[in-house]
């Protein structure tokens, strides 16, 4: 029966329950956004109250303070503490490097206590008329270490004099701060009398600074000091720093090498190994880049492990085929540092590496086949392999010649033409193996490719001096290394504002049931049952019992039709369907190729008549084995059970009615939030960052939001659904805003 036939009465009640559904949905929303907009108000209020009286409060507290320092100026407390206050204020070198907050916090300190505040003002004060108190405190932090210090204890003023007076708070290269560390270190170990302590650190951190070693290798140093306290530790880097071969290696190799050796807490087998290691001559022989990135590598380990890793940097110097070009131990190392952080030391096979570094992109000589021994047409073939295996290697020469040859000429940066530093000689053919006329063809092969390469380095040496002041920009260098990453590694970002629709408008359009979570894993059951349309619509009026129709009521009738119609429209449907996609009847040629199988099979190589035969189809054979069609084990996941698939991981989301729709959600920044959707966002790859920007010009959006729902993982789907986007209408918006330059 067509859906047309239903009663007219009926399709005058469904038209009213809905638009009396439609109402009352938008009478809703209002008043929720009327709710809403009055807390936020509400939630304004409060924090601006709270924020006046924090000010009320900070207003009265300095008030208060001020009237008690003109208190003390006047003599409230003693002539002597009124003093006390003046200097104190007078003095121009603890004013300037003093904040308004560490002013505050002495002031402070003066109301509650004047006496102890009149020694830590006259303290101060002998403190700033120190020699060289300029050069050793240069910044308000450091200043801030000695108030604190004096304000505890007054009596630490002679302390803290021999602190300033120490040759590292005196030097101009000295870190800021690691000299404000040092300060707080000087006097918790002063009050603990460990002066042994103190002393060991200010030597170790004098000769830091006398060697201008870097701040990294000084905050290190400072807080192996602050971790340990151990003077032996703080002697070994002393030491270390002492050493003649030590000194002599560039200022990054000795920055980096100290800077490991403090955090190792300055033991005596990591200092040996790195001695030595600076005194090998293979290592003294190294560029000043590649000596700093052997202590580099060295570092990618683990503390426990700098010794063994040293000690796997000396096996491979002294290797007889240690490389000697500069890239190719810059290669070693980089495989090295790639080897320690997957496995440690142990993982470190020297002589391995050191094959792997050498391996160069010119081709290898051949090897070629011996003719003694073999008759006159096994020996002719040989020659014929042999002499084509030569003629490849010289074109593969001359085209890696050619090639750099070409980089050279297109050049724009001394960066380019260091790269082409690899181009060297081909190894020696073995011509024994060839005749006279073949030899004679090889030596002058070798000749022309030995002249092609003298031009090739003679124009290197040109572009090098004629771009030896244009060195490539940082960003273009960045860029490079990026294009030369790993092919086929997908991005984690796209900009969704390339194309003919933002990201934002088509997640937030209006669209039939957008934001309304759909359901996907209840599959239809019972189709076909409940006979017609007429006799489906008057058993559900007949349950509705007596008295007047109310639109509740109507919504009743509404929903129940609608069930029963869409149950029948889709049993139509998925008949019609099965009818049309059932397979076709067998024909004659499928059960012959079923016997040929079976009767004619492959049984060696020899036929039925003891006759030698083959049976491979790439020699002339039949293949008359029936190939198997797939099974429903192979086939692929369709659609439709993607889409109803049920899902079988984490819970995600335990309420629903916390998830708002997607209008709301992509107007909220992530700090307002729920966990439930935050939770939802981060499966699809969204941040903070990524969500506060979506909407800028340069916004990013994480790779998930551009794929079709068949393409995300089970955790994305669920995302998906909890967010309140169906298969369908998800891929409708992700195909609204990808069109284009974002396909």
């Amino acid at each position: 029966m067509p859906i047309d036939g239903i009663d007219v009465q009926i399709q005058s009640l469904i038209s009213g329950a809905n638009l009396d559904t439609q109402k009352k949905i938008g009478e809703e929303d209002e008043a929720d956004h009327a709710r809403k907009v009055a807390e936020k108000k509400i939630a304004e209020k409060k924090e601006t109250l709270k924020s006046s009286n924090f000010n009320r409060e900070v207003f009265q507290k300095q008030s208060n303070l001020e009237g008690r320092m003109r208190q003390i100026i006047g003599g409230a407390a003693g002539q002597d503490a009124a003093d006390a206050l003046k200097d104190w204020q007078n003095n121009g070198q603890l004013q300037s490097k003093l904040t308004e907050a560490q002013k505050n916090m002495f002031r402070e300190a003066m109301a509650q206590n004047p006496k102890k505040g009149a020694e830590t003002a006259r303290a101060m004060t002998d403190v700033s008329k120190q020699p060289g108190f300029d050069k050793a405190i240069k910044t308000s932090q450091q200043m801030g270490t000695v108030q604190e210090g004096l304000i505890k204890n007054p009596n630490a003023e002679k302390q803290i004099s021999q602190l300033l007076q120490n040759r590292f708070m005196k030097a101009p290269k000295s870190d800021a701060q690691a000299k404000n560390s040092f300060l707080r270190f000087g006097l918790q170990q002063t009050q603990k009398g460990n002066l042994d302590a103190v002393k060991k650190a200010g030597d170790m951190l004098g000769t830091m600074s006398k060697t201008n070693v870097g701040k990294t290798a000084q905050r290190a140093g400072i807080n192996m000091a602050q971790r340990t306290g151990d003077p032996k530790s703080m002697q070994n880097v002393d030491k270390f720093l002492q050493n003649p071969d030590v000194s002599k290696m560039p200022a990054f190799a000795r920055t980096k090498s100290t800077e490991l050796l403090a955090k190792a807490d300055g033991k005596e087998e990591v200092k040996e190994g790195f001695e030595q290691l600076a005194s090998d001559n293979k290592f003294k022989a190294q560029t000043a880049q590649n000596k700093g990135r052997f202590f580099a590598t060295i570092g990618t380990g683990r503390p426990s492990e700098f010794r063994a890793i040293t000690d796997k940097a000396l096996v491979a110097l002294q290797d007889p085929s240690f490389p000697k070009r500069a890239g190719q131990v810059g290669k070693f190392l980089n495989k090295m540092s790639n080897e320690v952080q997957k496995g440690g030391a142990n993982a470190v096979d020297p002589e391995k590496l050191i094959k792997s570094s050498k391996k160069s992109d010119l081709p290898t000589p051949p090897k070629l086949e011996s003719t003694s021994e073999l008759d006159d047409e096994e020996a002719a073939r040989a020659r014929s392999r042999n002499r084509s295996k030569v003629m490849q290697f010289f074109t593969k020469l001359q085209r890696t010649y050619e090639d750099g040859e070409k980089k050279l000429n297109s050049a724009k940066y001394l960066e380019d033409v260091n790269a082409l530093q690899n181009l060297r000689e081909a190894g020696e053919i073995d011509v024994s193996m060839l005749s006279s006329e073949e030899q004679a063809y090889v030596t002058e092969r070798q000749q022309a490719l030995n002249d092609k390469l003298s031009n090739v380095r003679n124009l290197q040496r040109q572009r090098s001096r004629e771009l030896r002041t244009k060195r490539m920009p940082p960003a273009k260098r960045r860029a490079r290394a990026a294009a030369r990453r790993a092919i086929g590694r997908q991005p984690k970002y796209f900009n969704p504002n390339v194309g003919k629709q933002s990201g934002t408008q088509a997640f937030t359009r209006k669209a039939v049931n957008a934001g309304q979570p759909q359901s996907f894993t209840q599959p239809i059951r019972n189709i076909g049952g409940g006979g017609s349309i007429d006799q489906q619509v008057a058993n559900a009026v007949s349950q509705l019992g007596e008295g007047p129709i109310t639109p509740q009521i109507a919504g009743q009738v509404a929903a129940t039709i609608a069930q029963q119609v869409a149950q029948q429209v889709a049993a139509q449907i998925t008949e019609q369907l099965l009818f049309r996609g059932s397979p076709a009847p067998l024909t004659q040629a499928q059960p012959m190729a079923k016997e040929m199988s079976t009767s004619d099979t492959q049984q060696g190589k020899v036929d039925g008549w003891g006759i030698p035969r083959t049976f491979e189809r790439d020699l002339g054979g039949v293949r008359n084995t029936a190939v198997r069609p797939k099974g429903e084990i192979d086939s692929e996941p369709t659609y439709d059970d993607l889409a109803n698939e049920v899902y079988r991981g984490r819970t995600i989301v335990k309420d629903q009615t916390s998830i708002r729709g997607a209008d709301e959600l992509f107007i909220t920044k992530w700090k307002e939030l729920s966990k439930a959707e935050m939770a939802l966002l981060k499966n699809l790859g969204w941040t903070q960052l990524e969500w506060d920007t979506k909407d800028s010009p340069a916004a990013k959006w994480p790779i998930a939001m551009g794929r079709p729902f068949a393409n995300l993982n089970p955790t994305q789907r669920e995302s998906v659904r909890k967010l309140g986007f169906s298969p369908h209408d998800w891929d409708g918006r992700v195909q609204a805003f990808t069109t284009g330059k974002n396909a």
